[in-house]
């Protein structure tokens, strides 16, 4: 398509029907303006519109939707670092240490007004507040960053054409977005519509009406019993993904460590927190049999458990920390100064309001330990906290680089290796306790190189000499593309060469649907099934499985911890660099053009090479210089090491010590056994 300079041009990252109705209204039928609306995403929505503007174009031709095909992660800014590095890391921090001197201005705190109970998490809340805005700002500041590299660019369809950016109003916040887009000399339009999931004001009244409700059902329950056993000393909160019994075939993220650690399932209680992810029938029935205890916790005034699941019922202490939080938050209320103050007092408000909740669960089950799977901590974790309890989480992704979004408050975190240390940076980060234990999931590499062979023989009778793994990335939109352009190349070097086969291993269930907006793509892949040389693996499949099926494994981002779990097992391995990270990431230093690439012609020549030859080209998928770094035993133990470690807090616990005290014993012990290098306890002097 021409752009014609007569229409007026716009940018938004996905097409929402009320933006585009308010969009025609204001600019069109107001203004009489032609309107270009570009976007870099396709949905449903936009396939609907496109042909419903295609039919009225016969009457009119005001209104024009336009698919910006572009690869997000090759835009660099002047200096030549990628915009994705420029946004969510340097001009995110810029932005969220201007907030942390807000926060910590001193006289003039919000946080100064906490009360003595309140004091010890302090931090805690200021990490909370700092990590709410980068959630409501990091993607509208990628946002500008593209606008203005669209409208600058020769290379760029827009250039010279200054779309106005659509952006939807999230919060107070947004204001430092509009103010980083005046510096960029980007226009910005905002679609404000009221969402009721997001205004903290109705949130509140929520998270009340439902703290009374729950106050009234414990009247009618009178003194029931709500703890389901005397022994639970171990929390274990439902997230996403609901495997928590199978520990071989897929990735178990919750119970990993318990797999041979002679810990007695009747310690363990499992709860489910959040009625939109719901547990399986299966899983239900698996966790009853393995003699775990489960709970629901629901969040909606009115919800209920199935399977005869018990639903927690809160203690009448409720009724006093409610009182407790509601005093706080009056008081706090009146000690605000400023705009920025109280915006800062809503976000504390709607967390407070959430905490006697969580803090009468955590004392009437006996919690003693949280422990929880993914990175990203929550109202859980401070609750757990102001409990006593001691919480704890691990990473279960490579990290590059440090991001707010990724900061910890957690008592105790488990990392893979040293390398790791360095992403929980004291200045944005309150946990204590780090804890090198080897990649958690290495318990499962022999058994599943006995299901790779099955996997293999898929390729019986069709004469393949060269398996190609892909470890999928669930990337939509931009760098998307770059995925799909990586797929393209792989997809025609395998057809150019009847003797090789690919295995896909996908990130999500929706690979299909994802490389629709690059029909080509989909249809070499559906040829290549034809053949009989295409494998697409269950999405919930370890990615080693893939790996140890194939002759090379690629991974499709730089970082890929699929491509790093592989690399550990001892498989060869590289990784396509689709999201732009050579600012950021190290593999460069060492790897580049033999472990990482970003270039996808050089990829495959390197491939095509390494297949034609005997003995692997030097330093091609070698990752020997980082093993040590990212794992220091690599032996198989990593769960073990972990469930020991969790063995010996509750032996301590049981006797008496103090939180820090059973703590201190519990590193005192793994260092003895590991080594005092494998410990990092920052609290101490």
């Amino acid at each position: 398509m021409v752009l014609d300079s007569n229409f007026k041009y716009f940018l938004c990252k996905v097409v929402k029907l009320k933006c585009v109705v308010s969009l025609v209204f204001r600019e069109v039928v107001l203004r009489r303006n032609k309107v270009m609306l570009c976007y870099l995403t396709p949905n449903k929505i936009t396939s609907v519109l496109e042909k419903l503007i295609w039919l009225l174009s016969k009457f009119q031709k005001k209104l024009s939707l336009k698919y910006l095909y572009c690869n997000v992660s090759g835009m660099k800014n002047d200096a030549g670092v990628s915009l994705v590095k420029v946004s969510y890391f340097d001009e995110l921090y810029d932005v969220i240490n201007n907030l942390n001197g807000m926060i910590h201005k001193e006289g003039d705190s919000i946080l100064d007004y906490l009360s003595r109970r309140m004091e010890p998490i302090k931090e805690d809340l200021k990490l909370y507040i700092m990590q709410q805005v980068a959630f409501d700002i990091y993607d509208d500041l990628l946002s500008v960053n593209v606008a203005s590299w669209l409208s600058t660019n020769k290379e760029s369809e827009l250039y010279g054409k200054n779309p106005v950016l659509i952006l939807e109003n999230k919060s107070y916040w947004s204001y430092l977005v509009f103010d980083h887009a005046k510096s960029k000399n980007v226009e910005i339009i905002v679609f404000r519509q009221m969402n009721m999931k997001r205004n903290k004001g109705i949130r509140f009244v929520y998270y009340l009406v439902k703290l009374i409700s729950e106050f009234v059902r414990r009247l009618f329950t009178g003194k029931k019993k709500t703890a389901l056993s005397e022994e639970v000393d171990i929390g274990i909160p439902f997230y996403a993904v609901h495997n928590f019994t199978n520990f071989f075939d897929q990735k178990n993220y919750y119970l990993f460590w318990f797999y041979q650690s002679g810990i007695d399932p009747k310690n363990i209680l499992i709860y489910v927190p959040d009625a939109e992810f719901k547990i399986s029938d299966e899983e239900v029935l698996n966790i009853k049999k393995a003699g775990f205890n489960l709970l629901f916790c629901p969040t909606r005034i009115t919800g209920k458990a199935k399977n005869n699941v018990p639903v927690y019922v809160c203690s009448f202490k409720m009724a006093q920390l409610l009182l407790f939080y509601l005093r706080q938050i009056v008081k706090m209320y009146f000690r605000v100064r400023g705009r920025p103050m109280k915006e800062q007092w809503k976000l504390l408000s709607l967390l407070f309001i959430q905490l006697p909740y969580w803090e009468d669960f955590f004392q009437s089950n006996n919690v003693k330990i949280k422990f929880r799977f993914h990175d990203i901590f929550g109202i859980r974790d401070i609750a757990a906290k102001l409990s006593g309890v001691i919480t704890m989480s691990y990473h279960y992704s490579n990290h590059s680089a440090s991001t707010i979004m990724h900061q910890e408050v957690c008592d105790i975190f488990y990392i893979w290796g040293r390398r790791y240390k360095r992403f929980l940076l004291p200045k944005y980060s309150t946990t204590k306790n780090i804890i090198q234990t080897g990649y958690v999931f290495d318990y499962s590499f022999g058994h599943l190189k006995q299901k790779a062979l099955e996997v293999k023989k898929a390729f019986a009778g069709r004469n393949i000499q060269y398996v190609i793994g892909v470890l999928d990335e669930h990337l939509k939109g931009n760098p998307g593309n770059a995925i799909l352009d990586c797929y393209e190349a792989v997809f025609r070097y395998a057809m150019s060469h009847s003797e090789i086969g690919i295995i896909i291993k996908p990130k999500k269930v929706t690979l299909r649907e994802d490389m629709l907006s690059k029909p080509e793509v989909l249809d070499l892949l559906e040829l290549l099934e034809k053949e009989g040389r295409l494998i697409i693996l269950d999405y919930r499949k370890y990615p080693i499985e893939a790996g140890y099926a194939s002759d090379i494994v690629i991974g499709l981002v730089a970082n890929s911890t699929a491509a790093l779990e592989c690399a550990i097992a001892g498989i060869p391995t590289i990784v396509y660099d689709c999201a732009g990270s050579r600012d950021w990431c190290p593999y460069y230093e060492w790897g580049y053009n033999k472990v990482v690439f970003d270039d996808i012609k050089q990829l495959i020549d390197s491939l095509n090479t390494n297949r034609e030859i005997l003995d692997n080209v030097s330093g091609f998928a070698d990752w020997s210089f980082i093993l040590n770094e990212v794992d220091p035993f690599r032996d198989g133990k990593a769960n073990q090491r972990i469930a020991g470690y969790i063995k010996t807090l509750l032996l301590a616990s049981s006797n008496g010590l103090s939180k820090d005290e059973v703590i201190e014993a519990a590193n005192r012990a793994y260092a003895e056994e590991y080594g005092w290098d494998k410990v990092t306890s920052l609290h101490r002097k």
